[in-house]
């Protein structure tokens, strides 16, 4: 089960990075059916991780470069939020948007 995981995280990361939104959004979609379906095969933190890796994912695809005081809000979430999976590549997104140098 984790490795399907970490693969819908991965094609979810590149779908992004490529800019392909309809493809991105179809995985997010799938992504998030597959922790429902996975039930009381996981547990409530795991579920949580990727719940809120999602729904961070989707806020920041939504939000354009120039709304700098939503994703200083969606940074200050990422920030804030127990469990999150990729909480550095969503920060390193957002900074991204904010025009702040991300070292590689």
């Amino acid at each position: 089960m984790f490795f399907k995981f970490v693969a819908k995280v991965l094609y979810i990361k590149n779908y992004y990075e490529l800019s392909e939104m309809e493809l991105f959004t179809s995985e997010v979609e799938a992504f998030y059916a597959l922790i429902l379906r996975s039930g009381e095969k996981i547990s409530e933190q795991f579920s949580k991780l990727y719940k809120n890796f999602i729904s961070i994912s989707k806020e920041l695809n939504a939000t354009p470069k120039f709304e700098k005081e939503k994703l200083q809000k969606i940074l200050i979430r990422i920030g804030e939020t127990d469990f999150l999976a990729e909480r550095m590549w969503l920060e390193g997104k957002v900074k991204e948007k904010l025009g702040v140098v991300v070292p590689k």
